[in-house]
Formats: C-alpha cells, structure tokens, sequence
C-alpha cells in the first residue's frame, strides 16, 4: 500500500514571486508506517529552502 501527494503552490505580486513545492509519500511494511516528505521554496526561481525527512512509526496491530 502507498499514496503520493505533490503539492505546488505560487504567489506573486508587484515583482515578487515565491513558490512552494512538496512532496508526501506514505507507505507500510507489516511493522512500520512510513511517511518521507521533502519542501523546496524558491524566491522567484531561486531556491532558498529544502528539507527532506523520512519517519517509521510503529503499527501496533494497525
């Protein structure tokens, strides 16, 4: 089992920009959840943030 969400989001105004890109992944093995998302904002076309992560969560019987 898997889902998959992307995420682009854009605002602008007078000579200004900045845009919002994510990305979520949400999968399982018979033990763990896991959820890996990553986010990258950029001021007109230039990046000036990303991080990514990934996290395991115990299912206890889920």
């Amino acid at each position: 089992m898997m889902g998959d969400i992307d995420w682009k989001i854009r605002i602008e105004r007078d000579g200004w920009s900045v845009t919002t890109k994510t990305t979520t992944t949400m999968r399982c093995t018979d033990k763990d959840w896991i959820i890996a998302a990553s986010v990258t904002a950029f001021e007109s076309d230039r990046e000036i943030y990303a991080k990514e992560f990934e996290k395991r969560i115990p299912r206890d019987f889920m």
